[in-house]
């Protein structure tokens, strides 16, 4: 027995107060539910393509030229409209298109009260409402909403059959226009919708006739406008390359298998939707074909009978919700099933009214009106059970909280830098002159970076090239004018291996891999900078001409020293894994970086001294334990002191204390250490270990940035920031105390020199080291993230430097302090700040340069003690010799055993002395006398037969020579050693017993004067 025909809502008979009442609850309840999603999440994918293509509309550009967008202009409408009037109009766009969901339940309503009761419409309507939000996350603007213009359509076209003016074929034409403009299936569909109508409402073909002239007309008058624009833009046979072709291949690239069946046992959420869109998938065909075969049928026992068919709504819509189910299938993924499900519930709606009337014959109509509409609000009441498993949807704040204080609360919470870790990625990494190649198809990071407005210039690569051809001019267009930093996803499109860029863009991926690093990274993306071209003119460290210091700069300035940091095991330069240091890499990628720094000494004092006076250890004499700086010497902190920096310390390694003479100009300074132990088994202790926490040291220098904001905001500062992660002794993870009694055991073993260590025991050394590097990153990252939300980092130089190296086993050797190599001497140096670029230099600098770096970053003249040359002059420096220097009195590291050595030295083996890097060599001066060669890999040969002996030396060392001769022949001032530092030093294993020995060099290399003029 058919389905009984239901007679439309325009009967009297039906309550208007029903429909208002439906009308009503169904805006309220699509409201409600599209607010939740409206205040909740970022839909970086197809929510970014619209955003950023509205930016670059309202910068000048031009629709399918400057921006690869493969959707028709009205897509990107509403995005447009709530750019111009809210930059970037992320949240004004969400309700616009809200508004465009609410709008399509009210014309599904009315449309539904054509072919069913109100009542069930109003079910079938409700379940659109309730579920649309979990489409919206799944895939946020396609389908759903531009249904309201199809829906429009098909209500106009039923105003035709009802009224029999063919004149409403014209604005349903205009509306299926409309959609057109916005969505191409939406308008196709509902055009074959609506010709299967036409054919089945009248038998006379000049009907049809008229009706399709009408229905053109109406799609004409919108479709033509928008087409001559386009045409006068960019030309047709753009337009169709890349509104049709490029989507064309997208589908193609974007295609998906139907999901298949299976049970969820386990009963997880994940579980029950998946197999939810394996049977929905099979389902709503079925629906559609048992439709077909129904209306079908309907309309040829009419034409049998003589009469019209009296079903071609139905029949209009069965087409229409058939012909859009099947664009699904090309892409057989949950978000494309359910923008396709509002026209099946519709017709859910329909087949409750069918049923009603089956049970009409063997019931009340009460009765019968009863059971159906219970099954339908059980219908209801699972579709809102199915969306509770995503908390963010029933979250009572639209309700518990005004609405205005909502909105204020998340805009604050988008527009933010933490509205995602890639868009905090980005504005760190990069500048906003700075251009961008997005492989992410996320481009609205660049929006919400706030890379919009003159000057941004990014790329966003299209979703797909058509042929080789494309991808090899995009290519040369990258090569014309390299971006400066590449967003990538760690994972392909639609997380398959067959959409990898590797295979998609082979040639675009391999030129990535040749020009870019791997910098900071974020859960789902990599931050890839640009490899930096080595530079050497002075111009070349700057962005712009006028960013360059002068006399009247009056910027603050943060030099963050990280003990005992190698950087090769920074991300940045090329460590393994990568992602050791996130936030100095993200330093790096904004920074110029040295990547031949050298300190001056392989140990703490002697080498921050260098740092700070801007002296070798042969002349500011700090080089024992015991010494102290002398009067002589001025450090950075007394001449920005003097020339009206505020400056303050915040250090954690206990030697760099006021007894050294190095805290000598800091109007703060935080010795944040407390080892009070006297063994050196107590060095593991967590009290000793906690009392020198990155994070402490950090909160200590962010409160007295507090304090600077508050009290002297006119006055700049010089801050001074000393980590001790990478030092010994090393941390387990979570004091694991299997590990932590392994580390006690090896940590021992490394302060006697006893280093014939197992490979599991190396490898937890290297491991341990790779840790601590990576909370001293978080320490750096924290630091810089507070200057950041303090508003003051874009006026700050920020310098990130180490004091020396460390050996994890290369040559069987380990810890610092007990030679000269590179790995002891060679120490990450990156500067920057305002005006300074991102560029690499590769020429060998030392430690003893940065002071005079920094005061001409300032606008300041170097002190007249300062014996290093300003970085900022590499096209014109100098080609004196890199200088290291390790005054070593018998093994006074290891003095404290009762060892005169290292037991991993060879006991007849004398000791480094004097270390001079220059003209691509590396020689070595002995405490014999005798001289080495180093080679690139540490390892020590004696010269060749024509190799340098000690008097040549002092050739090599040019102007350094009477500075080194007359600090090596001499024992340097020391001063006895407290009992409180010798508590310290005791502890870590440090303590002087014997006097340094002279190094063998002539005594004629000495200045007979006595003079020391500056080199």
């Amino acid at each position: 027995m058919p389905l009984r025909h239901t007679p439309p809502c325009h009967d009297q008979s039906r309550s208007r107060l029903e429909s208002w009442l439906h009308l009503v609850l169904l805006v309220a309840l699509s409201t409600y539910f599209e607010a939740q999603f409206v205040y909740v999440g970022v839909n970086a994918t197809d929510e970014g393509w619209i955003l950023y293509a509205a930016m670059r509309l309202w910068d000048g550009g031009t629709l399918y030229d400057d921006v690869f967008f493969v959707f028709p202009p009205g897509h990107v409408l509403p995005a447009w409209i709530a750019y111009g009037l809210d930059a970037p109009g992320l949240v004004l766009s969400r309700w616009i298109y809200a508004g465009f969901n609410v709008a399509l339940c009210v014309a599904l309503y009315l449309l539904g009260r054509r072919i069913t009761r109100p009542l069930y419409a109003f079910i079938a309507v409700a379940m659109v409402a309730v579920y649309s939000p979990y489409s919206h996350g799944a895939h946020f603007l396609f389908g759903y909403r531009y249904l309201v213009w199809s829906i429009l359509a098909l209500l106009a076209f039923s105003q035709r059959l009802r009224t029999d003016d063919h004149r409403w074929m014209m604005l349903a034409g205009a509306l299926a226009g409309t959609a057109l403009c916005f969505r191409l299936t939406p308008a196709f569909s509902v055009s074959v919708g609506i010709g299967f109508g036409i054919l089945a409402a009248s038998r006379d073909w000049r009907l049809w006739l008229r009706d399709g002239v009408w229905y053109t007309a109406g799609l004409l008058l919108v479709v033509g406008p928008v087409l001559a624009w386009l045409f006068s833009g960019v030309g047709p046979l753009v337009v169709w390359s890349e509104a049709v072709q490029r989507a064309v291949e997208m589908t193609k690239l974007q295609a998906v298998d139907m999901p298949p069946l299976y049970f969820p046992w386990g009963w997880e959420r994940q579980e029950i939707q998946g197999a939810f869109v394996a049977v929905a998938f099979r389902a709503a065909p079925l629906v559609y074909v048992g439709y077909i075969v129904f209306v079908l049928t309907t309309w040829v026992r009419d034409l049998k009978s003589g009469i019209d068919c009296r079903r071609p709504l139905l029949i209009a819509i069965v087409f229409f919700g058939a012909v859009y189910l099947g664009r699904g299938f090309g892409r057989a993924d949950q978000g494309h099933l359910d923008t396709a499900m509002p026209p099946v519930l519709l017709l859910l709606g329909h087949m409750l009214g069918g049923i009603e009337s089956r049970l009409l014959n063997a019931m009340s109509a009460r009765a019968a009106t009863a059971i159906v509409a219970t099954a339908g609000v059980a219908l209801l009441a699972v579709s809102v059970a199915a969306q509770r498993s995503d908390e963010w949807m029933f979250s009572p704040a639209p309700i518990r909280v005004p609405i205005k204080a909502v909105q204020g609360r998340i805009k604050r919470w988008i527009y933010n830098n933490r509205t995602d870790p890639a868009v905090t990625m980005i504005k760190r990494s990069t500048r906003a002159t700075d251009t961008i190649l997005d492989l992410s198809a996320s481009p609205l990071f660049s929006v919400l970076s706030g890379r919009r407005g003159p000057g941004y210039a990014d790329i966003v690569m299209p979703g797909t090239f058509r042929d080789a051809t494309e991808e090899n001019r995009f290519v040369e267009r990258l090569r014309a004018d390299p971006p400066a930093f590449v967003l990538e996803p760690k994972m392909p499109f639609d997380a398959r291996s067959a959409n990898a860029l590797a295979l998609t863009a082979p040639k675009l991926t391999a030129w990535i891999e040749d020009n870019y690093g791997r910098g900071p990274e974020t859960p789902h993306f990599v931050g890839r900078p640009r490899r930096p071209q080595p530079l050497s003119a002075e111009s070349a460290l700057f962005a712009e001409a006028e960013s360059k210091p002068g006399e009247d700069s009056r910027r603050n300035l943060v030099l963050i020293v990280v003990d005992t940091l190698r950087p090769d095991h920074l991300g940045y330069f090329g460590a393994k894994p990568p992602n050791l240091s996130p936030h100095i890499d993200e330093l790096a990628a904004r920074a110029v970086d040295y990547t031949n720094a050298y300190a001056a000494a392989p140990w703490t004092i002697p080498s921050m001294a260098s740092l700070f006076t801007s002296q070798i250890p042969s002349e500011h004499g700090v080089t024992l334990f015991g010494s102290r700086l002398g009067g002589a010497a001025r450090t950075i902190a007394e001449v920005l002191g003097a020339a009206g920096w505020q400056t303050a310390g915040f250090n954690a390694n206990h030697l760099l204390d006021a007894e050294s003479g190095l805290t000598r100009g800091f109007d703060t300074y935080a010795e944040l250490t407390s080892v009070t132990r006297a063994h050196s088994e107590a060095r593991l202790d967590s009290r000793a270990r906690e009392a020198r926490d990155g994070q402490e040291v950090v909160d200590a220098a962010l409160g007295w940035l507090d304090e600077v904001q508050t009290r002297n905001q006119d006055r700049p500062f010089f801050l001074y920031v000393h980590l001790m992660e990478p030092h010994t002794p090393y941390r387990c993870p979570h004091d694991e105390p299997s590990c932590t009694a392994q580390m006690k055991s090896i940590d021992a073993r490394l302060v006697a020199g006893s280093w014939n260590f197992d490979r599991r025991q190396r490898r937890l050394i290297r491991s341990l080291y790779a840790g601590e590097v990576r909370r001293a990153d978080q320490a750096v990252g924290r630091l810089l993230e507070g200057l950041e939300e303090s508003g003051i980092g874009r006026d700050t130089f920020v310098v990130l430097t180490a004091d020396h190296g460390e050996r994890l086993g290369e040559h069987g050797r380990y810890t610092h302090g007990t030679g000269l190599d590179r790995l002891v001497l060679r120490v990450p140096l990156l500067l920057a700040g305002p005006g300074l670029r991102n560029a690499r230099v590769e020429t060998p600098v030392s430690l003893v340069d940065v002071a005079p770096t920094m005061l001409e970053l300032l606008g300041l003249d170097p002190s007249a003690s300062f014996r290093g040359e300003s970085l900022l002059s590499q096209g014109a420096r100098s080609k004196r010799p890199i200088i290291a220097e390790f005054f070593d009195p018998a093994g006074s590291f290891h003095s404290w055993m009762g060892r005169e050595k290292p037991v991993g030295d060879r006991a007849d083996e004398p000791t480094d002395r004097l270390l001079i890097l220059g003209d691509g060599e590396a020689t070595l001066l002995r405490s014999d006398g005798s001289v080495a060669m180093l080679d690139d890999a540490d390892s020590r040969r004696p010269p060749g037969e024509h190799g340098p002996s000690p008097d040549d030396l002092l050739v090599r060392l040019g102007d350094w020579a009477p500075i080194v001769v007359r600090g090596q022949q001499r024992n340097p001032a020391t001063e006895p050693i407290s009992p409180g530092r010798r508590e310290k030093l005791e502890a870590l294993g440090y303590l002087t017993r014997e006097p340094a020995t002279p190094l063998p060099l002539p005594e004629a290399a000495i200045d007979p004067s006595g003079a020391e003029d500056r080199p």
